[in-house]
This record gives C-alpha cells, sequence and structure tokens, in this order.
C-alpha cells in the first residue's frame, strides 16, 4: 500500500490526522445530517455531499449497493442504498479503521486498525470485521498485531477474511512477497470465529486474493508489483509486473521496475489473473538520459494519475485517468489532483478510488500561492467504460480546512445467474494459459511460468530464440534467481529458451507457448 504517496502525506497524517485533530464527528448527506457520538459534548461536522439514490441507482443499475469509508481521524461511516432513504452512517464502536473492504452481501466491512506497517517506527496492525449498523461491536479476527489488509473471499458463501500476516518495512527494504510471514484466512458461522487456516505460506500480499482465491497480488512502496498463482509452489518466485524494458548500450535488454502501491486484486470472475494499482508515474526521458534506448512503453504519464489494471503477462489492460479540477472552484485555485486509495469492488465491473485534489491560496504576507493538498472525494469507478460517480465530496474546501475522505470501499451487487462478458482482452478464462514448464538437470531447475522465469541457482544470461532460430530476446548479467522476459508476451508456438548459470553450465530446451 502507499504508505505516504507524497511529502505531504507524511506531513498529514503523521504530524496533523493523528496529533493535532482529535475529537468525534457526524455525519453530512446532501444537507448535514447529525448523528449521535461517543461524547455528545465533543464533536465537529463531517462537512460532505454525497450521492444521492436516484443518480446510484442509474449509475450501477441497481439499489444493492453500500459503500464505508474513513475521515481523517480514521472513524468509520458507511451508506446503505437499499435503505428506503439512505444517510451516512457512524459506526461508534470502531475506534480506527483503515484498508477497507467490503462483504460479498455489502453488510458487512472489514478493517485493520494500527499503521500501515510493521518497521521499526511503526505500531503493529490487527484485522478485524464489523456489521454495517450503527451500533455494531467489531469482531477481532487477526491476532493482536498481525493483521494487515484484511479482505473478504467474494466467491464464499460464508464470511470469510484473508489477510496478510505481517508487512514490509521499508526502511531496511524487506517486502511481504519475499517470505514476510503467511496469508492466512478465517471464516465466521453467526459471528463466531472458526480456526484460522494458512493459505498460503510463501509470504504476505497486500492486494489480496482473487474472486476464487487463484492468485495472490501485492505492490510494495519502494518495489514493482507482483502477483502470484498460488498453483505454483510457494518457494517459486512470484511474476514481477509493471516494469520498464529498455536496451542497454551492449544490446542486451534492462528491465527496470517501476514503484507502485495500492494493489487490489481482481475480482473478475473471468479476468482474476489482473492486479489493480497505483504507481509513481513513468517518464523515458529519464531513462534515455542514462544511455538506454528502445524503452517500452514508449510514453510517460505523472504520478498517481492513473488506476492501471495489469495481468499476469506484465500487459496493461485497462487505465482510468484521474478526473481533472474544476477550474471554476470558489475557494482556491485547483492546480492538479491524484488518484489514491483505489480498490476494486465486489462486483467485476466496478471499482472506487479516492480523488486528491491540490488548490494553491494566496500566502497572507507575501505575494506567493501556498498549495494545500487534501483528498476530497471518493468516486466509483465503472471499469469497462471508465464513467466516474462522486460518491462523497468535502464541501469545505478552503485553506484552513482539514477534512477528508480516506480507504473507500464499494459494494454492487449482481443479479442472479450473473453472467461476466469478457472484457479484459481477447482471453476470458478463470485459469492461467500457460501451464508452468520445469526443465531439470541434475544441478538445476528452472521454471517459465508465462513471461516469468524462475530458477533453483542465480542464472548468467537468458537467450530466448524462435523456431526458426531468430533471436527474441537476450538477458546478460541478470545474477538472480527470477527474469521477467517481457518480449514473449506476444509470442505463440515453440520457443527454443537457454540459460546461462553462473558458474558456466546451462540449460537449453524448446518451449511450446499457448497464445493467450
Amino acid at each position: 500500500m502507499c504508505l505516504f504517496g507524497s511529502p505531504f502525506d507524511f506531513i498529514f497524517n503523521v504530524l496533523i490526522r493523528k496529533t493535532i485533530m482529535p475529537g468525534k464527528y457526524q455525519a453530512c448527506g446532501a444537507a448535514i445530517v447529525m448523528m449521535a457520538a461517543l461524547a455528545a459534548s465533543v464533536c465537529a461536522e463531517l462537512n460532505v455531499r454525497f450521492a444521492q439514490k436516484p443518480e446510484v441507482s442509474d449509475f450501477f443499475g441497481t439499489d444493492d449497493v453500500a459503500f464505508a469509508f474513513s475521515n481523517e481521524e480514521n472513524k468509520l461511516f458507511f451508506v446503505d442504498y437499499t435503505e428506503p432513504t439512505p444517510v451516512i452512517r457512524h459506526i461508534a464502536a470502531v475506534d480506527e479503521a483503515s484498508n477497507l473492504s467490503m462483504s460479498p452481501d455489502g453488510k458487512w466491512i472489514a478493517f485493520q486498525s494500527g499503521s500501515m506497517a510493521d518497521g521499526k517506527d511503526f505500531t503493529p496492525s490487527t484485522a478485524w470485521i464489523v456489521e454495517a449498523r450503527e451500533d455494531a461491536v467489531p469482531i477481532q479476527v487477526s491476532p493482536s498485531g498481525k493483521g494487515w489488509t484484511p479482505r473478504f473471499l467474494q466467491s464464499s458463501a460464508e464470511i470469510r477474511v484473508i489477510w496478510a500476516e505481517c508487512s514490509s518495512d521499508q526502511y531496511t527494504n524487506k517486502y511481504a512477497w519475499d517470505g514476510c510471514g503467511y496469508m492466512l484466512a478465517r471464516s465466521f458461522d453467526d459471528r463466531t470465529p472458526g480456526a484460522i487456516d494458512t493459505i498460503f505460506r510463501g509470504g504476505a500480499y497486500y492486494g489480496g486474493v482473487s474472486y476464487e482465491g487463484k492468485y495472490l497480488g501485492s505492490g510494495e512502496y519502494y518495489s514493482s508489483a507482483h502477483i502470484k498463482d498460488i498453483a505454483i509452489p510457494a518457494d517459486e518466485p512470484p511474476v514481477a509486473l509493471h516494469n520498464v524494458t529498455c536496451q542497454a548500450p551492449s544490446g542486451s535488454d534492462t528491465t527496470i521496475p517501476l514503484q507502485v502501491c495500492n494493489p487490489s486484486m481482481s475480482q473478475s470472475r473471468v479476468h482474476q489473473n489482473v492486479l489493480m494499482l497505483l504507481d509513481f508515474g513513468y517518464s523515458p526521458s529519464n531513462y534515455v538520459d542514462n544511455g538506454l534506448t528502445n524503452c517500452t512503453p514508449d510514453e510517460g504519464w505523472d504520478f498517481h494519475e492513473y488506476i492501471i489494471l495489469l495481468n499476469d503477462e506484465n500487459r496493461i489492460v485497462k487505465r482510468y485517468r484521474i478526473p481533472l479540477p474544476n477550474l471554476a472552484a470558489d475557494t482556491g485555485l485547483p492546480s492538479g489532483s491524484e488518484w489514491t486509495h483505489c480498490e476494486w469492488s465486489t462486483h467485476p465491473y466496478y471499482g472506487v478510488g479516492c480523488r486528491r485534489i491540490v488548490r494553491k491560496f494566496p500566502h497572507s504576507s507575501i505575494p506567493i500561492l501556498m498549495p494545500s493538498n487534501k483528498i476530497e472525494q471518493i468516486l466509483g469507478i465503472n471499469l469497462k467504460d471508465s464513467a466516474y460517480i462522486p460518491l462523497v465530496s468535502t464541501l469545505d474546501t478552503t485553506q484552513n480546512n482539514h477534512q477528508g475522505v480516506f480507504f473507500a470501499a464499494l459494494h454492487v451487487g449482481t443479479e442472479t445467474n450473473f453472467q461476466e462478458e469478457c472484457w479484459l482482452g481477447d482471453s476470458c478464462s478463470p485459469a492461467p494459459a500457460h501451464a508452468p514448464i520445469n526443465l531439470r538437470t541434475a544441478d538445476h531447475r528452472i521454471c517459465l511460468a508465462g513471461t516469468h522465469l524462475s530458477s533453483s541457482t542465480p542464472m548468467r544470461e537468458i537467450s530466448v530464440y524462435r523456431a526458426d532460430g531468430a533471436l527474441i530476446s537476450s538477458m546478460k548479467n541478470v545474477n538472480a534467481v527470477a527474469a521477467k522476459v517481457l518480449r514473449l508476451q506476444r509470442i505463440a508456438g515453440v520457443v527454443f529458451v537457454k540459460v546461462k548459470f553462473a558458474e558456466g553450465t546451462s540449460i537449453s530446451a524448446p518451449v511450446l507457448r499457448l497464445q493467450r
């Protein structure tokens, strides 16, 4: 997840939100709706406008819609559009909630309490669930201090929650996928928790699981994204995604990971091998200036400009650009906006994301404009056609207002006998099209899964040839046990893979690849 997506995030989350702004909250709709707080004498307004029932029904095609979010104090709120007159409701018994998720029926909310990371300067986190009721009491899911990014298994007929046992430590660059902890699960029977199950022992994955639990996804603040097919042995590294491929002066391919955050695994029934995420932007000129050429992709974008969907072939299958700010706004001059806290909904066709807007205000004593940076909106997203609906918008956009909305989760119900269309490319199968191919000798073992090549010992060089002998890709000085052969993405038929290991021995074999 994005612990701090920008320098402002650190200042706001740590210095302002946690220390300067204590207090209880009330919820507001199109007009302010008063609600009881834990202490009636200490309260402040959550001054927002939320989408009304007719516009929500028109956008999603159903009234079976609910969403949850937190404010700058991490208090938990929700709106249920199955109510005759929906209002924003506050779950008073929840003191702290982030990284929200909603159950398949929209009646439960999963959340974590505690810090986003468990490094030396952060407190542990615990996973919880709570019914979407104002008077509901949360139920602890994970052992105390060992629960991050809890999510519901959307294909389950019972309440089943899956979470990461540990978090990454950004100061030592140890990331969750490298073996930090397990992925755990727990089912609930009439609010009674069952035993804790270990569903994966090869690391903790922030992005959760796909619809049927076949894939895990993750993305770290200082590293690239990863998808792991649970059917592949846990000791095999995950598929690394969102890499830039350039040509070095030597002529060999060089792979550079892009920084990513906010991973959310697909809830599609037929495109389960897809990961939603944000990234830190990409500028090809930065790599060309360092002597690299033929960089792919060849066009750039800005920090958090797009919500990106990537499949396990490292293809960007869909992007959703942040809406431009309204230049006619009354308060401040909007100078930019960006996504944050994106999440796949319970419905395969919809997602949700928070929108940060940067406004500039005149300084009180010197002739400059000072930036004000707040998360002002929660947007529902139609993932098929890129249409947006503002679900929540802050009403006070003045310079000194520090109100904000965070960590949205969205439920959209599906009709009986729902049949999902094939909408994310020409392949529409819940199973991977490329079965893992294992090659062994007495001393070495390599595995080719899609475009991901892993080895039992460090690889020095990787070469891939077409059946006619034409070179597809050549990677030198790899010096790693895992690599992504990106130029295999659109290759079908027989190819020859040759791997030379650090001590000089090699494996060479033909491989049949099926077109996705």
